[in-house]
């Protein structure tokens, strides 16, 4: 029965017809309590009807959105009912516990993430699960990619994400940070996909990254950000 009383993850997707299957049996083999919101735009591939699919067997629910993560993970956070919510994204594994230790965090605090790693074994992606791990639990900084997670109050006092093309993310977690919201570090992992990195070089990706923050902070208009983020990926 669907009651405010679950979780709520809500999940963007977009071109990911070859991976989306293994992504949706594994979340449903964790514990808890929870409904899943897939917010989907649509890439022209087949996960449409993968998702239709698998909606057979699994009882998600499916939100149409026009293209952007952070237009559809407000598109997705508009259908749910839920009083804790999860953004999760669609090559992100959980750990077995992690929505349980979730929704007890989120019992206590406002916002809440988990600690990160990656697929690869090499060295310097270690270095960026390491280098995340202590910005959250020290800084109070967390990406998307390491499941922002919210008390329903406090994601629509804040105006939910931002609209922006990239880095709604870091620009919600300074929101946070400048408003004194803690963001509780879970001690759980959440396992992601390491391809942006490597399909892009690691050392590039990384360099890139910090470029872009940077030009954040200084004010850069997003859409330069964004071309800069795109040229030279």
């Amino acid at each position: 029965m669907l009651t405010r009383k679950m979780i709520a993850i809500v999940v963007p997707v977009y071109k990911e017809e070859k991976s989306i299957e293994r992504f949706i049996r594994h979340l449903y083999s964790l514990d808890g309590d929870f409904k899943v919101y897939i917010a989907y735009a649509d890439g022209g591939d087949a996960t449409l009807d993968v998702l239709h699919k698998l909606n057979k067997e699994f009882p998600f629910k499916i939100v149409h959105s026009e293209k952007s993560r952070s237009v559809q993970m407000n598109t997705g956070f508009k259908q749910t009912i839920e009083d804790k919510i999860m953004f999760l994204h669609a090559d992100s594994y959980l750990d077995k516990d992690a929505i349980v230790k979730m929704d007890k965090a989120l019992d206590r605090y406002s916002a809440a993430a988990i600690k990160i790693k990656f697929t690869s074994k090499r060295f310097l992606m270690k270095v960026v699960a390491f280098r995340s791990n202590i910005r959250l639990k020290l800084y109070n900084i967390a990406y998307g990619d390491q499941v922002m997670s919210f008390r329903r109050e406090i994601f629509i006092d804040m105006g939910m994400f931002k609209e922006l093309p990239l880095m709604e993310d870091y620009e919600m977690s300074r929101r946070l940070k400048k408003e004194g919201t803690r963001i509780k570090a879970i001690d759980s992992y959440v396992t992601t996909d390491a391809r942006r990195f490597e399909n892009g070089g690691i050392l590039k990706t990384i360099i890139l990254h910090k470029k872009l923050k940077f030009m954040f902070l200084l004010g850069y208009p997003i859409e330069e950000i964004t071309r800069r983020y795109r040229d030279e990926r």
